[in-house]
């Protein structure tokens, strides 16, 4: 499960700046007179301003959504008898608080051996910064579980402790 963030406009004043932006880039490109050099350090200026600016919203969305998040009924059971938040029961308080703020949230997974599994959670905001946490776990063979059974345990482990 993973929430979606619906597409916002930009911004009127942050659009004409960008406008202004590459129009001065394109110009210096096609001016004999200006090195590559020159242009591709004023293009990647701009993308650093960019993304010093992506990462604080994120930043600001992120302190306003830690505001606003609760606590998860702990609905599953482990092995020990120990109570737990399952997945699903967090996704389903925190997915509309989520797309208010301007968040996506999804997993990746990557089996770099037979016996591990690296899950990683990509929480993205809709002005193009994203943090990245990763977990690398073994299969969970406890049970004797097939090894599909613990390969999709672990995967959900890692999704839970991750996301």
């Amino acid at each position: 499960m993973n929430a979606v963030v619906k597409p916002t406009s930009t911004p009127p004043a942050v659009a004409n700046e960008t406008a202004a932006i590459m129009s001065m880039i394109e110009r210096m490109a096609t001016d004999a007179d200006i090195s590559i050099e020159r242009v591709e350090q004023t293009f990647a200026f701009y993308q650093r301003v960019q993304a010093d600016r992506a990462k604080a919203a994120f930043n600001a969305a992120l302190a306003e959504l830690q505001s606003e998040l609760p606590a998860v009924a702990r609905r599953g059971t482990g092995h020990n008898q120990k109570k737990y938040a399952r997945f699903e029961d967090f996704m389903e308080v925190v997915r509309p608080l989520l797309q208010k703020h301007g968040f996506s949230l999804t997993h990746r997974m990557e089996q770099p051996t037979l016996d591990r599994v690296i899950i990683t959670a990509v929480l993205a905001h809709r002005d193009g910064h994203e943090e990245r946490t990763a977990l690398n776990l073994p299969h969970d063979t406890s049970g004797n579980k097939t090894n599909v059974h613990a390969l999709a345990s672990s995967t959900q482990y890692g999704r839970r402790y991750t996301g």
